[in-house]
């Protein structure tokens, strides 16, 4: 998050959101709603503030982002880096990527559970690569050639196209999964890095040039909302 922020120029909020198993569905959610009703609450219009999360976090960044166009004031983007975006894991890459690719399909599907409690896998609420997507504001999806989340994200990228939405699709060549966490060690992982940082500054450049009061300071997260220093 901090490279995120160097390269963003914005100031990053790293959300300390209840995690399964303790924790399943909808608690995350309503966390980082939580969060962003905040920001919110501090001054900075909806459209001044980035939704961003890797991961677990970049399906909790989509699936807020959802909530929020349902309730009529998004975030201005959202960034998904690596997203979890089909907890059923029907997509071929989740086989054909397991050599180089951290972890394990059974690893995966455990998680999986943990989260969902008694919702089916395949459930939008969960998997959104299943939600509605028309009238989201404009996503930029990250994905790594070598990684099993790779299909998901690109078919969400497709979907959302034909749903309307304004899609920035950055596919990291020879990446495996979350490929900007690896930016010290390979040059792609920093293109990578430095690509999401430069979609973010033009996002929230064009939402609000004016400075804004720094935030309470939180504990970091894997989804976080950015918004314009």
């Amino acid at each position: 998050m901090a490279r995120l922020a160097l390269a963003s120029g914005a100031r990053v909020v790293g959300i300390d959101y209840r995690l399964a198993p303790e924790h399943p569905y909808p608690a995350q959610l309503e966390d980082a709603l939580a969060a962003f009703d905040g920001l919110v609450e501090r001054g900075h219009a909806p459209g001044e503030i980035a939704l961003a999360g890797d991961s677990a976090g970049g399906n909790l960044a989509l699936v807020a982002q959802l909530a929020l166009r349902d309730r009529g004031a998004q975030a201005g983007c959202a960034a998904l880096i690596s997203p979890w975006l089909d907890l059923a894991a029907s997509s071929a890459s989740t086989r054909a990527n397991d050599p180089t690719d951290y972890g394990t399909r059974d690893g995966l599907a455990r998680q999986a559970r943990d989260v969902a409690g008694a919702l089916a896998l395949d459930d939008p609420r969960l998997s959104p690569l299943h939600a509605r997507l028309d009238g989201l504001a404009p996503l930029f999806i990250q994905v790594g050639d070598a990684e099993r989340l790779h299909d998901e994200g690109v078919e969400l990228a497709r979907r959302a196209r034909a749903a309307g939405v304004d899609v920035t699709l950055d596919v990291l060549r020879d990446m495996p999964h979350n490929g900007p966490v690896l930016a010290e060690y390979h040059p792609e992982g920093a293109r990578g890095a430095e690509t999401l940082g430069s979609y973010l500054r033009a996002c929230l450049s064009a939402a609000s040039p004016a400075p804004r009061a720094r935030p309470p300071s939180t504990r970091p997260g894997a989804g976080a909302p950015a918004h314009r220093a």
